[in-house]
């Protein structure tokens, strides 16, 4: 499939400002096939390792935090030397080992010819834990579900092509139709890739209303798993607003709309945990619809938004 996050990442790696990339983004969003596609394109090996599938992995971390002792560890285990700059090191599923997703720390600074990706879930929300998070010595890339280019190019690649090619104006009607249905099943299937994919080569609306819910029960399991300062049940109520809200005719998110008599202070934190999870958008109102936007948002007055349509 065609992502548009690997050109930004072949420019990560010819940067002269290049330090270890970490990429954010819920769960199903590609991360992983991602890294793996890129490192089949742009390295001669890659060294990929999961500290969810190999929780052994977790002890190369604990002791020692040497970035050329870990590489080397890391060659052992897979039988083989691992090369700066010629060689992809993926350390997937980082979220389940806060020593190695601090260990980027060094590489920055001791070992910054190896060339290392690291992805998780819920990353965002370690930003608040500044002892595993390496702040300010990593590249940050946020990874969402595909737009709607990357849907067309998947699902209609010569009507894509001709997209590309052709100036707005010219484009003939019935091509234009053509491009208004593939954007009605945009709004349908989403951008989520498993989503995509069985639209692809199924066409089956049920199945996809299927792996939708399948998905939104999975993000609802994690944040119910979700032990940290938050509380997890306010988090849950949240999310679970998201959509009744956008259907009423509100002018803003309404606190009271989550739970009766509910306050800012109660649930705006479970808002900030969803917004650093990458699962919510939050929008911001504006006082004046001038240029730059930022500099007039009303913090007061927003909206929140799943972060894939296809699931909304």
């Amino acid at each position: 499939m065609y992502r548009k996050a690997l050109q930004k990442m072949i420019d990560w790696k010819q940067s002269s400002h290049r330090k270890p990339l970490v990429l954010r983004g819920a769960r199903q969003v590609g991360k992983t096939w991602l890294m793996k596609e890129f490192g089949s394109q742009c390295y001669e090996k890659t060294f990929y390792s999961s500290f969810d599938k190999e929780e052994d992995l977790k002890t190369i971390f604990t002791s020692n935090k040497d970035p050329v002792r870990i590489v080397d560890l890391l060659g052992t285990i897979r039988n083989d030397k691992i090369l700066p700059e010629k060689h992809l090191i993926i350390f997937d599923e980082v979220q389940e080992c806060s020593e190695a997703l601090n260990s980027l720390k060094y590489f920055n600074e001791e070992a910054n010819e190896y060339h290392i990706i690291a992805a998780g879930s819920l990353l965002g929300t370690l930003l608040a834990e500044p002892k595993s998070y390496p702040v300010g010595k990593v590249n940050l890339m946020d990874i969402y579900p595909m737009d709607f280019d990357e849907f067309l190019n998947a699902a209609e690649p010569s009507l894509y092509k001709y997209l590309e090619e052709t100036n707005p104006q010219e484009i003939l009607k019935i091509q234009h139709e053509k491009l208004i249905e593939q954007y009605r099943n945009y709004l349908i299937v989403g951008g989520m890739p498993d989503c995509v994919y069985s639209w692809i080569t199924e066409k089956n609306a049920g199945l996809i209303l299927q792996i939708q819910k399948d998905l939104i029960e999975l993000y609802e399991n994690d944040i119910s798993k979700y032990n940290g300062k938050v509380n997890a049940g306010r988090i849950l109520l949240v999310m679970r607003s998201i959509v009744n809200q956008l259907a009423k005719e509100n002018e803003k998110f309404i606190y009271g709309c989550v739970k009766q008599g509910a306050r800012a202070r109660e649930f705006e934190e479970a808002i900030e945990w969803l917004v650093s999870a990458g699962l919510v958008i939050r929008i911001y109102d504006v006082t004046k619809p001038e240029h730059p936007l930022k500099a007039f948002e009303d913090f007061s007055s927003f909206k929140l938004f799943y972060f894939d349509l296809g699931l909304a």
